[in-house]
């Protein structure tokens, strides 16, 4: 059985993640607060936009990823992180914290 993280674990994880995928989040401060889908509790605070900038965010990222599926697996791990480590780094840190095994 996994456990649910209590209401002020999500933050710091969310917090590490984003470092670990080359994101500040203390970039992101804003009037309106993201929550955790988990269990409701703040994770950062962010600025809302309007549709044209959203619009414009969606092509970019259209964009890049169309730059980035004909890169090779191995390349590409490398190119769209910036280092090999980092992807690493942040896939380890979105994996999910089980429950010890009752008996274990």
């Amino acid at each position: 059985m996994t456990a649910l993280p209590g209401a002020d674990e999500p933050a710091p994880t969310a917090r590490e993640t984003a470092k670990r995928c080359g994101v500040d989040m203390g970039a992101l401060g804003g009037g309106v607060t993201a929550t955790s889908p988990i269990n409701g509790g703040p994770l950062s605070a962010v600025d809302l936009v309007d549709p044209g900038a959203v619009d414009t965010a969606a092509e970019r990222a259209g964009q890049a990823f169309l730059a980035w599926r004909t890169v090779p697996a191995p390349a590409g791990a490398r190119w769209s992180s910036g280092s090999p480590t980092r992807t690493r780094g942040c896939r380890s840190a979105t994996r999910w914290r089980r429950a010890p095994a009752s008996g274990r």
